[in-house]
């Protein structure tokens, strides 16, 4: 008979709430060693506290049992077999999990009005808000290219898919329930479709963050910290408010837009203002883009045509 450790029980409460982890979110909650998560998932399995297959784990008779009789848990979560539902419950569970210690966190399920049409049918796959400063972010992903024989036509479909993720944010802005979104990207392709049609979304942020282990620390910065000042801080000894609206600061060298979150508003906002004041820039004005050292190149790309604009650096691991 197998003992239920500590581990064990945050992993069939998090069955409960979600209804069903992927490998990837469990091998995270055992940690770093290769083979132990594994050899839990079959003893767990083997013992019917839970149910799995080479991609997914759902609650087994037992593991029900246990929630319901020694943790007192209601409402546990069902889920349909469906090869797209169960994907994108597995990813829902495993952004927000990966977060939860920086930001209160609601998976879609749970704020979606089940009684209209539109709002059964919003891609978002939930929202967050930050513990630290009270933040509310709207999450949504991007995916990836899958297909690999019919490029163009996958490519196609994202294109698309981003246009409609698009108007439902700029939708629900309007009527003010979305003031910040945080849009992943599983692959490089999508990050660069993305990109190449940025647009300004009417939100207070639109950052655009890859789906990887280092753009879900970042998320968790995001949340738990100052990370604007944090970076001026680094640059300047002295900062104060800005005097351009879409700036982070006014220091000795101008108005300084932090671009470490990739913000795309910003982007937007700073190529626009360029355009319009190309010939009519003064020193109070001019605007200084704070980067990561690794987003330089990106970024010298995107603002090259406006040599007003000025690129600094700071070191990724100031986060």
């Amino acid at each position: 008979m197998i003992r239920i450790q500590k581990r064990d029980e945050y992993l069939l409460k998090k069955i409960g709430e979600y209804g069903i982890l992927n490998n990837r979110t469990i091998d995270k909650i055992y940690g770093g060693a290769v083979q132990y998560p594994v050899r839990r998932r079959k003893k767990l399995a083997d013992e019917k506290y839970i149910v799995k297959n080479n991609k997914y784990c759902s609650l087994g008779a037992n593991g029900r049992r246990y929630l319901e009789e020694e943790l007192g848990m209601e409402n546990i979560r069902e889920v349909a077999s469906g090869k797209y539902i169960r994907t994108r419950i597995g990813k829902v569970a495993e952004i927000l999990m990966a977060i939860e210690k920086m930001y209160y966190t609601y998976p879609s399920w749970k704020l979606k009005n089940r009684d209209i049409v539109s709002e059964r049918k919003d891609k978002y796959y939930g929202e967050i808000i930050s513990k630290t400063s009270g933040k509310s972010y709207f999450i949504y992903n991007l995916g990836k290219i899958d297909s690999t024989k019919y490029v163009s036509r996958a490519i196609s479909l994202k294109k698309r898919y981003i246009q409609e993720v698009r108007q439902e944010i700029m939708n629900k802005a309007s009527n003010g329930k979305m003031e910040r979104v945080i849009l992943l990207a599983e692959d490089k392709t999508v990050m660069a479709l993305y990109n190449e049609s940025l647009m300004s979304l009417n939100v207070k942020e639109q950052l655009i963050i890859p789906w990887q282990e280092a753009g879900f620390n970042l998320i968790g910065k995001i949340g738990s910290e100052n990370i604007e000042e944090k970076v001026v801080r680094y640059l300047y000894k002295d900062y104060d408010d800005p005097d351009w609206a879409y700036a982070d600061y006014t220091t000795s060298d101008g108005q300084v837009v932090v671009l470490v979150t990739n913000d795309g508003e910003k982007i937007v906002k700073v190529k626009q203002s360029e355009i319009i004041n190309r010939y009519n820039r003064t020193n109070k004005f001019k605007l200084i883009v704070v980067c990561l050292e690794s987003q330089y190149v990106k970024f010298e790309k995107e603002f090259k045509e406006f040599s007003n604009v000025r690129i600094r650096t700071v070191p990724d691991g100031i986060l």
